[in-house]
């Protein structure tokens, strides 16, 4: 007696259209881990200077006096009516869109005792240093329009407030004591307003701001058109206003980001799963035909 196994799709088909699932798992998987945000949350602290000179007189309430190379370092400068805080920016990644979102978020309403809102400054040559920057994006409160630039000359604050007589300004900035990375001999002059610089072309910018609540803002700078690839590893920075009154400084790294990414296993899981379940069905099969 003869039996005959009749299968309703070829095992061959099934395999195949299983792996082709498991591969779509995989990518979808791989994509949302290149979409995960990171985060970076403020580890600098800025130095007061007034009329030009180390300022240690400041008596606020939101300033953690203390002397640090010379100078009085604390997070957020000038009194409680004027708030520069800025505690995180996170960076969303759009592959699909060709495009990346930095959301700073903030106190600081844009416009305060004449401070604007900073330009934002990047650098992709020497990431995890804060140091020098090769790009910037214009928020178009300063001198340039709003874009992506390659930078040619940029001011710090002390730059553009160093002729005041009258206003307390963030002079320069360093890291919190608390961060790994204190020094007490750095300080740091950023930058915060781009001068001069040429457009990266087929970029444009979009910059939007929401009052999210609790005196915090969403400053949402959205670029668009350009290669992802160029941020794989890079700082930003961003003096929050051309005042400097607060500092944030943050890096990523390819393969080592300041957040974990989606992990691939479960995907992996999934697809083991998924034969080991393929492998029971073909066997249960075939005993359905056994004689």
């Amino acid at each position: 007696m003869k039996f005959i196994i009749i299968w309703s799709t070829p095992p061959v088909k099934i395999v195949s259209r299983f792996l082709s699932a498991a591969a779509a798992i995989v990518a979808l998987n791989a994509a949302s881990a290149a979409a995960a945000p990171i985060v970076i949350q403020d580890q600098m602290d800025s130095a007061s200077t007034y009329h030009g000179a180390d300022y240690s007189a400041y008596s606020s309430a939101n300033f953690a006096d203390r002397a640090a190379g010379g100078k009085h370092w604390g997070d957020e400068l000038y009194d409680p009516g004027h708030r520069f805080d800025t505690t995180s920016m996170t960076i969303n990644r759009n592959a699909a869109a060709g495009s990346i979102t930095f959301t700073l978020h903030t106190m600081f309403n844009g416009n305060d005792e004449g401070a604007k809102y900073a330009d934002l400054f990047l650098d992709i040559t020497t990431p995890n240093a804060p140091d020098s920057y090769g790009y910037a994006i214009a928020l178009g409160s300063q001198t340039k329009a709003v874009g992506f630039y390659s930078v040619g000359s940029a001011s710090t604050s002390n730059d553009v407030w160093g002729g005041q007589g009258s206003y307390v300004y963030g002079g320069f900035s360093q890291f919190k004591t608390t961060s790994a990375d204190y020094d007490p001999a750095l300080a740091l002059a950023v930058p915060v307003r781009l001068d001069a610089g040429t457009v990266v072309g087929g970029t444009s910018v979009a910059v939007t701001r929401s009052d999210v609540g609790g005196g915090f803002f969403d400053v949402d700078v959205v670029l668009q058109g350009v290669d992802l690839g160029l941020f794989d590893s890079f700082d930003l920075l961003w003096g929050t206003g051309d005042c400097g009154n607060d500092t944030i400084w943050g890096t990523t790294l390819a393969g080592g980001t300041t957040t974990a990414p989606v992990d691939a296993p479960p995907a992996l899981w999934l697809m083991g799963f998924g034969l080991f379940a393929m492998a029971g069905f073909a066997r249960r099969r075939q005993r359905a035909f056994a004689p």
